[in-house]
């Protein structure tokens, strides 16, 4: 794990997500106790439909995690969205819900979402400006620096600007972030910063993340 880069989160007063769509398969569990022991949280990926077919963290892991007990996150970015809410297990911190392609009221799946999860957020990809409606009743927004579920982008600093306290709502960022990205997005207003690629070293680290 990148310590630097997780103290400077840390530091900034900011609570740390690791994406565990960096870390190989067969090491994420290991990499969510890491960071549990440290007071961050995990934070797994589920791609599909619209977004793309590249592998996620899976169902199965997903019950493990919330089965351990330490603070998970589970962001959907999937067409089948009440399917995945009503298979997900219980005892999750947060759902986030990735927010573009959603055909289904937000406040049925924030409803759903809050079944499984003591808090539903909403994602919103900063290049396209999200309707009042997309985030109404969420706990809080995440902010994708980069474009949601694509590989290989890093940080756009542009794209911190869109950051906003969206009726008073706390607001996250995903995507791209570097240990020199830091204090610019704790100046931008984020409470939350999930970091993947930049974060996770060494033969654990799964090359091909996009965070």
């Amino acid at each position: 794990m990148n310590d630097e880069l997780a103290a400077r989160v840390e530091s900034a007063g900011m609570v740390l997500a690791g994406s565990l769509l960096a870390v190989n398969p067969a090491a994420r569990f290991d990499a969510a106790r890491g960071l549990w022991a440290r007071g961050a949280w995990a934070h797994a990926d589920v791609i599909g439909g619209g977004y793309g077919s590249r592998p996620s963290v899976t169902l199965d892991e997903i019950r493990a995690l919330a089965a351990a007990g330490g603070p998970v996150d589970v962001h959907l970015m999937v067409d089948d969205v009440v399917g995945w809410l009503e298979a997900l297990p219980t005892g999750l911190a947060r759902v986030t819900i990735q927010s573009e392609r959603l055909e289904t009221d937000i406040g049925r799946l924030i409803a759903l979402g809050r079944q499984r999860a003591d808090a539903v957020w909403v994602g919103v990809d900063t290049a396209v400006a999200p309707t009042p409606q997309a985030v109404t009743g969420a706990d809080g927004v995440l902010h994708m620096l980069v474009p949601p579920a694509v590989p290989g982008h890093s940080l756009d600093p542009q794209r911190l600007a869109a950051l906003r306290a969206d009726g008073g709502r706390p607001v996250g960022v995903d995507g791209g972030v570097r240990a020199s990205d830091v204090g610019a997005i704790a100046r931008s207003g984020a409470s939350y910063v999930v970091v993947g690629r930049s974060l996770f070293t060494g033969p654990a680290a799964q090359k091909e993340t996009s965070r």
